[in-house]
């Protein structure tokens, strides 16, 4: 029992000295620091070594916007709330059994929960168990990135207001930090919603700001009193329409909002015209009668104006000619009209003609004509067809002259075009034809001729062409043949001549003895003698072959012979012919420097003694000799 109390006296005395030292409650924290981590901001601050035991301590975190006021409002000093949200925060709770410096739990702030580019401040205070203490001073920080803009709306419960009624206004934002903004009408009211009994026309403007970001948008909203309703006068210009055209309708002395109606007849039925509210409105196309209204709405009841009615003219009737042309030719094209007066415009040329006069279209064209009478328009078209020329040509090949040359058209037409008519113009000749596309004509001269081909279409589109056609000469053969003895080659002359400069280019000679040449001029030697027909074909240069056949008389030759029949001196001697053949020339040649022509059988006398050899020279009348020496 006496150690007992001696326990409990010396715990008392223990318990006596430590509350004299150590603190029990809340004091100013120490090490407070802000740190970046990665999305968010850690908070850190110890404890300081007085203060322990004495139950739970944490740390209250206040964060608010630079510039924008502390308040601790939510911080309840009797208990621990466990804040995680802006702007109040608290850390996890701890136990400090010992009186030493030891650090909070870390306080972790998002940056989800914060304005992206804003500075912050932050300050953080120590929390006994109910009892607070003091706030550190602040430290800042700014949240990486772009804000949001401020965007702000206004809208009234209704826009349109009779004289003395009221309506609410309400204002909201978004963007910016999300925080509670601050609004400024310009009636002098701060709150989001206003009431407003206007007795004009009026617009509202507020200015909304957000306190953290200091993002400022301003907006307007009209709220505009509708008078009581005047109808007004309305009419209609032109009250006389063609159909499918419209009319200009207009209302003067109304107040109000305007609804234009029409109706088949002063009586109805009436049927708003959709998008027609103002007082200057172009009617809908008016095919029927038609009549108008305007309805002039306001406060109270609708007001109506007169009914203006507006009625179809008849429209004029017209028609336009078509027409076909050659390229290059004028067209013209006609219009008939039911109603004469009006007025016209052609497209694309702008002629104000009844008529389109002088128009070249290089292609197939369609023109518009418009006709106006009495503000009725009717539009018509035509159409000029412009047919392709056709383009002449013919083909042909010369010919020898005897031979027809034959011309064929190869002449062309773009389709759907028809050559029609063929005339072709034969040069010195006169020969016309004009119904096929394909001629042989022959001349009796050889040379050239012009040949010109005219084509037409049924459209009467034409064209023509000339071309040089030739007639080639043909040689005129002739040859000679010499000499004509039997024995002694013949020699055959190519007299052959071709007109117009043409020359010979090949001969074909047959001598009728089986033997044949190509030269120009040949021999031959026959074997016998007789009558041969000898022909000669020539080919001139443009390959025109002629030819021509002459009897050839290749002659026998005589034989030379004669005796003597005397051979004393001093004596005269006697040659006698004794020659075979026709000879009729006679040559004597005595060897002795003497010769006599023109005797058969002479005579000669030797001077003086001796061997003379004689040579006796026969020949006929076709230039055939023959020659024999002889002692005398």
């Amino acid at each position: 029992m006496k150690l007992l109390l001696q326990f409990l006296l010396a715990s008392l005395l223990i318990f006596a000295t430590q509350s004299r030292v150590n603190a029990c409650h809340a004091l100013a924290v120490q090490d407070y620091t802000l740190s970046v981590a990665g999305g968010s901001v850690n908070v850190n601050a110890s404890s300081t070594s007085p203060t322990c035991g004495c139950g739970v301590y944490w740390l209250d975190v206040e964060i608010r916007c630079l510039g924008e006021a502390f308040d601790a409002g939510p911080f309840d000093p009797t208990q621990y709330l466990s804040l995680s949200n802006y702007p109040y925060f608290q850390s996890a709770t701890m136990l400090k059994p010992n009186c030493v410096v030891q650090a909070y739990p870390t306080v972790n702030i998002p940056y989800g929960n914060l304005c992206p580019g804003i500075d912050y401040q932050v300050r953080v205070r120590e929390n006994n168990n109910g009892n607070g203490g003091p706030w550190s001073n602040a430290l800042t920080f700014t949240v990486p990135g772009t804000i949001d803009p401020l965007v702000g709306n206004v809208a009234a419960t209704n826009v349109n207001l009779c004289a003395g009624d009221c309506t609410d206004i309400t204002a909201s934002v978004v963007g910016g930090c999300g925080l509670a903004p601050l609004y400024s009408w310009n009636t002098g009211q701060t709150t989001p919603t206003i009431n407003v009994c206007p007795a004009q026309t009026t617009t509202y403007t507020v200015t909304i700001t957000e306190q953290c970001s200091n993002l400022t948008t301003t907006e307007s909203i009209t709220v505009y009193v509708v008078p009581t309703p005047i109808a007004g006068t309305a009419t209609a210009t032109p009250n006389s329409v063609c159909a499918g055209q419209t009319t200009n309708l207009t209302l003067a002395g109304f107040d109000g909002n305007i609804q234009w109606e029409s109706a088949p007849n002063a009586g109805g039925p009436w049927t708003p015209i959709n998008g027609a509210t103002t007082d200057n409105e172009t009617s809908p196309p008016i095919n029927n009668d038609m009549c108008f209204r305007a309805v002039v709405s306001g406060c109270g009841p609708s007001d109506i104006s007169n009914v203006v009615c507006v009625t179809i003219s008849p429209a004029p009737t017209l028609t336009v000619s078509n027409a076909t042309i050659c390229a290059g030719e004028a067209a013209t094209l006609t219009t008939t009209v039911s109603t004469g007066g009006g007025t016209y415009l052609w497209t694309p040329t702008n002629q104000t003609s009844a008529d389109l006069t002088n128009v070249y279209p290089g292609v197939t064209t369609t023109y518009d004509v418009e006709y106006s009478l009495n503000c009725c328009t009717v539009t018509k078209s035509g159409t000029v067809t412009v047919v392709a020329d056709p383009v002449a040509s013919f083909d042909f090949v010369n010919e020898c002259l005897g031979t027809d040359i034959a011309m064929n058209s190869t002449s062309t037409i773009a389709p759907p075009g028809t050559i029609q008519t063929y005339e072709w113009d034969i040069e010195n000749d006169g020969t016309v034809d004009y119904t096929t596309n394909s001629i042989t004509h022959g001349y009796g001269t050889a040379g050239t001729y012009d040949v010109t081909l005219y084509v037409e279409t049924d459209e009467g589109c034409s064209d023509q062409i000339t071309q040089t056609v030739e007639a080639y000469p043909i040689a005129d053969v002739d040859f000679t043949a010499t000499p004509l003895c039997l024995g002694n080659p013949t020699d055959f002359t190519d007299l052959t001549t071709v007109a117009n400069g043409g020359a010979v280019n090949a001969w074909n000679w047959n001598f009728d003895d089986g033997n044949t040449s190509t030269q120009q001029n040949p021999q031959n030697t026959y074997p016998t003698p007789g009558i041969y027909d000898v022909s000669l074909s020539v080919t001139t240069d443009n390959g025109c072959t002629s030819s021509t056949s002459i009897p050839v008389e290749i002659y026998g030759l005589p034989v030379a012979d004669f005796t003597v029949n005397n051979d004393c001196v001093d004596q005269a001697l006697t040659f006698n012919n004794t020659s075979q053949g026709n000879a009729t020339n006679f040559e004597w040649d005595f060897g002795d420097g003497s010769a006599l022509n023109n005797q058969e059988n002479p005579s000669h006398q030797y001077n003086a003694a001796g061997n003379y050899n004689v040579t006796f020279i026969i020949s006929t009348t076709d230039g055939c000799a023959d020659t024999v020496e002889l002692p005398a």
